[in-house]
C-alpha cells in the first residue's frame, strides 16, 4: 500500500519528463510505486559518471533531477527525516560544484515549513 511518503517522491519524479529531465532516486527508493507508477520505469539508474560523482556521494544523493551534462534543479522531499539532514544534502551537492548555478529546493509540508524557516 503506498505512503504519503512515496506521493511526496512521486510528484517531483513524474515532472522530470514534462522539464525534458532525467531524474534519479536512491537504489533503495527505485522499487517503490505510486497509484501504479513504479518509480523506477521513470528514473535513471545510477547518476551518470559524467558529472563526477564519487561512489561514496552516490549512496547518498537523493531526487536530484538531471538535464544534459549538467545537474538543473535539485530536489529534497523532507516528508519523513528532518529538515536539517536535507540542508545539509543540498550543501553537499552545492560543495561538490561551488562554481555551478542552479536551484536548490526542499519539498515539505505546510505544518513543516514553519521548522525549515527558522
Amino acid at each position: 500500500m503506498p505512503t504519503e511518503h512515496d506521493e511526496m517522491q512521486w510528484r517531483p519524479i513524474r515532472l522530470g519528463p514534462l522539464a525534458r529531465c532525467d531524474v534519479w532516486v536512491p537504489r533503495a527508493d527505485q522499487p517503490r510505486q505510486y497509484e501504479g507508477h513504479q518509480f523506477r520505469n521513470f528514473v535513471l539508474r545510477e547518476i551518470p559518471p559524467d558529472l563526477g560523482f564519487t561512489e561514496e556521494h552516490r549512496k547518498y544523493r537523493r531526487r536530484w533531477k538531471f538535464g544534459p551534462y549538467s545537474i538543473k534543479p535539485a530536489f529534497e522531499i523532507e516528508h519523513s527525516t528532518s529538515i536539517y539532514s536535507g540542508i545539509l544534502r543540498l550543501s553537499d551537492l552545492r560543495a561538490e560544484a561551488p562554481n555551478s548555478n542552479y536551484p536548490l529546493f526542499i519539498v515539505a509540508s505546510e505544518d513543516r515549513r514553519k521548522k525549515l524557516k527558522n
